[in-house]
């Protein structure tokens, strides 16, 4: 939420599209500057709800995982929110980014090179680092500037 810090959700899958540098991605944005949590959203069976998906964007400043059909969850982020979106390396999909756009949340894609479609893939940790850097600072320059006020006028345009 804007007004506490910056809060980055990570998406944790298995199998299809499983990111296989996971926990190092985590903990190399547990150091980011401006990043005051970093949470992870494992996809399971045991997390299916569509609840559970929409509690975890909506309170997510900048959301980080493989591209896939949860990526329609950022209807629920806030206005200022970020998307960090890790694409297979042949045939990249890059429709999130017109639906982030849409809705009017900035966009960074990153290619995993040795991604498929359906494989796991390894992204570079300081093209992730890099992005979700970028985006904390222009989130935390919102926090500096605006008011609780005009954050909730942000949020009601919305």
């Amino acid at each position: 939420m804007l007004t506490k810090g910056v809060r980055v959700v990570i998406i944790q899958r298995k199998g299809s599209r499983e990111l296989n540098n996971h926990k190092q991605l985590v903990e190399a944005l547990k150091k980011v500057n401006g990043v005051s949590r970093v949470d992870i959203f494992a996809v399971t069976a045991a997390n299916p709800t569509p609840w559970a998906f929409w509690k975890n964007w909506s309170q997510a400043d900048i959301v980080v995982g493989p591209h896939g059909a949860g990526f329609a969850n950022m209807i629920a982020m806030p206005p200022w929110g970020h998307v960090v979106e890790v694409l297979a390396h042949k045939a990249p999909n890059f429709m999130y980014a017109g639906v982030a756009l849409r809705l009017g949340l900035r966009y960074h894609s990153i290619i995993a090179h040795d991604m498929k479609h359906t494989s796991k893939g390894t992204p570079d940790v300081n093209e992730v680092t890099a992005a979700v850097h970028q985006a904390a600072q222009e989130i935390r320059e919102l926090q500096l500037t605006l008011g609780s006020k005009q954050v909730v006028a942000l949020c009601e345009r919305r």
